[in-house]
């Protein structure tokens, strides 16, 4: 995936995979600005960069498919993204613009605007990126990612939508009470049939709401989503933005002058910290405990968003 750390992760949840089906996380923060959307931009970035010496050695050379449920995901950061992993990478500054709009080609944005048009965004892909006339450039490629930003853009929304027609005695509510379960049921299912028929990973982000108990490491979170919805989900990560010392009222106004610049440069360095949820592991099978714990110093990893672009 082009992040050493989370290829280990993965490797650890070989045994829960289906066959031909790569693994689905879920990413996932309990505030804003916790760095999910800009881990997706350098994921995108990794995956549809070429290989070559004039390039990335860690590009994957793939198709990127972005579901962007909720609106949010900005082609110019992921520019930026790109154009800052060409550079460490030694490309060739008379080519750069180029290289980002070759990459940016291969990245296709999808914005569902209801959980029904989600659904069947999905279920269209494979017509889609296998079409001979659907006028895109990435026909030659495998599909290396697909991202779904976020997970529960819909969830709520449809809740009140089935409450609401339950309300009114809607018939078709009534006997069908359960409309947003079956309407993620579809979406898992489409979702399993483009893995299956192109081999890719699924990423999605989520939002933590519901706090879990967890003795062993930071917060945890219990998932609101339908159950059909969870056990299709490999594994979560769990994103925090580490936090800044404030300074100590018993600090001098002197000693906060000084002291200010380094404190701003700790912020404008936006560091962050992503583990593994392990609350529920109850249900991941014996091997994929024994392995988990055997790496238990590398269930973590961090990286630093800049205005220039992601790092590790």
């Amino acid at each position: 995936m082009g992040v050493p750390q989370i290829d280990l992760i993965i490797n650890a949840f070989e045994a829960e995979r289906l066959p031909h089906q790569r693994p689905v996380i879920e990413i996932t923060s309990g505030t804003t600005g916790s760095g999910k959307t800009h881990l997706l931009y350098y994921l995108t970035a990794a995956a549809v960069l070429p290989t070559g010496r004039t390039a990335t050695t860690h590009g994957g050379g793939g198709t990127v498919v972005v579901l962007d449920a909720d609106g949010r995901f900005d082609v110019a950061r992921l520019a930026q993204v790109i154009k800052t992993l060409l550079l460490k990478h030694q490309a060739d500054a008379q080519f750069l613009g180029e290289a980002v709009m070759n990459a940016l080609r291969h990245v296709h944005i999808f914005r569902p605007q209801s959980l029904q048009s989600l659904v069947e965004t999905v279920q269209r892909l494979p017509n889609y990126l296998l079409s001979p006339t659907a006028g895109h450039s990435s026909s030659e490629r495998s599909l290396d990612l697909l991202l779904l930003d976020s997970a529960s853009a819909f969830f709520w929304q449809e809740k009140m939508t089935e409450e609401s027609a339950r309300f009114d005695g809607d018939a078709n509510a009534i006997n069908h009470p359960r409309s947003t379960d079956s309407k993620f049921s579809q979406l898992v299912g489409h979702l399993r049939a483009v893995q299956s028929q192109f081999e890719c990973s699924v990423i999605a982000t989520n939002w933590g709401l519901s706090p879990a108990p967890n003795q062993s490491m930071g917060s945890s979170f219990k998932s609101f989503m339908p159950p059909v919805w969870q056990s299709y989900v490999t594994l979560r990560l769990i994103l925090e933005r580490n936090s800044v010392t404030k300074f100590p009222a018993t600090m001098s106004v002197e000693q906060a002058v000084r002291d200010a610049p380094a404190r701003q440069a700790a912020v404008d360095e936006g560091k962050f910290t992503a583990r593994v949820e392990v609350w529920g592991d109850e249900q991941w099978r014996d091997l994929v405990k024994r392995k988990m714990k055997g790496m238990e110093g590398n269930m973590c990893f961090a990286f630093s968003v800049t205005e220039d672009g992601v790092s590790f």
